[in-house]
């Protein structure tokens, strides 16, 4: 039988950081690519009570964004609608879009709220609802559809699953689907583990076509909640838990969603509070993985192989005094599908490599604000220039420029560190690339 819409039952760094500052007047502002939005239910300010701030990993600048009537497990970015999102919370339902100064409003007058959303970056949304345990997408023009498997049923995990976190991954047109302790993921038979689900999408991401692939991770001898997730390194996914253990743990972990692979990339701890990992993603601008530390109300950084206490991005006021409040952290990031969508906007002179690191290409990205002289060139470690992207005069506005890891003469060069420097009227910009094969 076909699956129909049940509506009816869904609408049921590193240094001192400067104190948090107000939010600017509304429209003065906008996305950009690398900056962290925190939505947590521990929020600073005691009058609120679930507040949205925004963060620049750099800086450790906070903005408070003020309160939100949004979930905070729920947040995602959607660069299609240069959007957050958000389910709304106190048992109305719906889904709830927020602007870069925090102005909310609903996507949809009649749509039911998703309790998870994982923006495709073409218009579509994924959804996911508690209140049926199926799985609908939200189309471009915000109506709703079901998820329909090969078999023209309604996708589901079951009845008992309880996933936590949801993302689209573009390298595999898949959605990947996570769960700790006694969620029930289908395919990981054990309840003490961790899991990761793995779910092919049609060509047009309107269905599932194929076998779900999973795998399951043993992060801490007690319980595990996975609390995070964004797009890692090169092809990877990192992704963070939560335990209830102070013990160094690799709460940061890697995803190859090709192979479904899955390693530590950090462990955090020992220290009082390392069980209070509530929140974390990744952030390409440290190109290091950052979650937060509910007990310290802190941010932390760490590299890939660290351990310990990592770098301290935000030294205080992310959160409250408590240390087990519920919270999301989300990196902006451009869609995948350039053609279909424009990425958020970029700070003028802002020099960013998307993906990095990098296997095929890396996407070099910058804007002008006025016509400028510029020179983008590629060096390799020793400060040897190995190819050159761009020299002459370039008119303002958003500028890209692509590198596929060859040479002037169109050889590929060595997997490792090279630096591509931006001079635009004689100021200069630098920034690290790491090339894998």
């Amino acid at each position: 039988m076909k699956a129909t819409l049940r509506l009816s039952s869904l609408l049921i760094l590193f240094l001192f950081a400067p104190a948090i500052i107000a939010v600017p007047p509304a429209g003065a502002t906008s996305f950009r690519v690398g900056d962290l939005y925190l939505l947590t239910g521990g929020h600073p300010a005691p009058e609120i009570a679930t507040g949205l701030l925004r963060i620049v990993p750099e800086t450790g600048e906070v903005v408070s964004l003020g309160e939100m009537a949004i979930y905070p497990g729920s947040l995602a970015y959607d660069p299609y609608r240069d959007r957050l999102l958000g389910y709304l919370d106190g048992g109305a339902g719906g889904l709830l879009t927020v602007d870069a100064d925090g102005v909310t409003a609903p996507l949809s007058e009649t749509l039911p709220g998703p309790f998870l959303v994982a923006p495709r970056g073409d218009g579509i949304l994924y959804a996911h609802y508690f209140s049926t345990n199926d799985f609908y997408y939200i189309d471009a023009s915000d109506e709703l559809h079901p998820l329909l498997d090969g078999s023209e049923e309604l996708f589901s995990l079951g009845p008992d699953a309880s996933p936590t976190q949801m993302q689209y991954d573009a390298t595999t047109n898949a959605l990947l689907v996570f769960g700790g302790t006694d969620d029930n993921l289908p395919g990981c038979p054990d309840p003490e583990r961790s899991c990761v689900l793995r779910v092919p999408l049609s060509a047009d991401g309107t269905r599932v076509e194929g076998a779900v692939v999973t795998v399951q991770v043993e992060i801490s001898t007690t319980w595990e909640i996975v609390v995070g997730s964004g797009r890692g390194p090169g092809r990877g996914v990192l992704w963070v838990a939560d335990t209830n253990s102070n013990d160094q743990e690799p709460r940061m972990q890697l995803l190859d969603p090709v192979t479904m692979a899955c390693a530590p990339y950090a462990a955090n701890g020992p220290y009082t509070g390392a069980a209070a990992t509530n929140a974390g993603t990744y952030s390409n601008r440290l190109e290091r993985a950052v979650i937060l530390d509910t007990y310290h109300n802190q941010i932390r950084a760490f590299g890939h192989g660290e351990a310990g206490g990592g770098a301290i991005v935000v030294p205080d006021g992310v959160s409250d005094t408590g240390a087990g409040e519920t919270a999301r952290l989300v990196e902006i990031w451009p869609s995948p599908f350039a053609s279909h969508a424009e990425a958020p906007a970029l700070a003028e002179g802002v020099l960013t490599a998307m993906p990095n690191p990098f296997g095929a290409a890396t996407q070099l990205r910058f804007r002008l604000d006025a016509p400028a002289r510029v020179k983008l060139d590629i060096f390799d470690g020793r400060g040897r220039l190995v190819r050159s992207l761009a020299r002459g005069p370039l008119g303002p506005g958003p500028a890209s420029f692509a590198w596929d890891g060859r040479d002037a003469r169109g050889r590929a060069v060595a997997p490792g560190i090279y630096f591509a420097r931006l001079d635009r009227d004689g100021v200069r910009e630098t920034r690290k690339l790491v090339l894998v094969r």
